[in-house]
């Protein structure tokens, strides 16, 4: 990690394999000790299946983006509820028109 943010890397997705397709969270810990350490901005990834799954990445990890597959690609959860919540919760999220 140090070498690529010496490189000049932009960003950094983070996916913890354990937790990667289990739809049980992000491993928060892990997002948490990486954000603290880099002043890149950090993409989480590999775990979600709900809102508060998404919170806990931003809000308790630090992470700066969350990624997310499956929950959309098999509409288990309506983007728009995701991006209500975030405003609820004054987490940034980029507007759009459909």
């Amino acid at each position: 990690m140090k070498n690529g943010i010496e490189c000049g890397v932009g960003e950094i997705l983070i996916t913890s394999v354990d937790q990667d397709g289990t739809m049980n969270g992000f491993d928060i810990e892990l997002i948490d000790k990486v954000t603290s350490v880099v002043n890149v901005p950090v993409i989480a990834s590999g775990g979600m299946g709900s809102i508060p799954d998404f919170l806990d990445a931003v809000l308790e990890g630090h992470a700066d983006a969350v990624a997310m597959a499956s929950i959309l690609h098999y509409k288990r959860i309506a983007i728009q509820d995701i991006r209500d919540e975030a405003l609820r919760q004054n987490i940034m999220v980029r507007t759009y028109e459909n």
